[in-house]
């Protein structure tokens, strides 16, 4: 009995061994294949943001109406919202944003910084480019250009006073509104 019992142990180990290895080797596999898969889509993102630069470095006023201009900022955060590291999501979105309005708000980017609206679009190209290559690399975003930096800071700013002078005209509506709602 006790010998019966040690031949079906020792039967039943090398299949439990097998086992254990197959399933070992599948999720090697899964693990090997997802991560491809997000490789591929970063790879592809990246394609299609450089596809919109290039076309914007080709002819900078595709951007100068308001509609090509959301549709080059929709296609652009397409290829942006495939990258996984939101660090570098939101440099790239900050470097497209330069790249959509340095040729319609220039003067409104300009503001603290000695760059005219070809530099900056230069700036943020070379930036996404810079960026994109280190990430399929493998390697760490490189440091953003000080000149950069003061680009992005400045429209920032701009993009602050804009909203604080909605909420003003907002207020100052209300105000009216009220004014006329207690004079009637």
């Amino acid at each position: 009995m006790v010998e019966q019992l040690q031949e079906a142990l020792a039967a039943l180990v090398p299949t439990l061994l097998g086992a254990a290895i197959a399933l070992y080797g599948t999720l090697l596999v899964v693990r090997d294949t997802r991560k491809g898969r997000r490789q591929a889509a970063e790879q592809a993102g990246a394609a299609q943001l450089l596809a919109q630069l290039r076309a914007v470095r080709v002819d900078p006023d595709t951007v100068r109406d308001r509609a090509a201009r959301v549709e080059f900022e929709e296609e652009c955060l397409a290829g942006v919202l495939a990258i996984r590291d939101r660090a570098l999501r939101k440099r790239l979105t900050a470097s497209v944003t330069l790249v959509a309005h340095a040729s319609t708000d220039g003067e409104y980017l300009q503001d603290g910084t000695d760059e005219n609206a070809g530099s900056l679009l230069f700036l943020a190209r070379q930036d996404v480019r810079r960026c994109l290559e280190a990430r399929l690399d493998g390697e760490r975003a490189p440091e953003p250009v000080p000149r950069w930096t003061r680009a992005v800071e400045a429209y920032e700013g701009h993009e602050l006073r804009i909203e604080d002078r909605m909420r003003r005209d907002e207020e100052e509506g209300e105000r009216r509104r009220r004014a006329r709602a207690a004079g009637e």
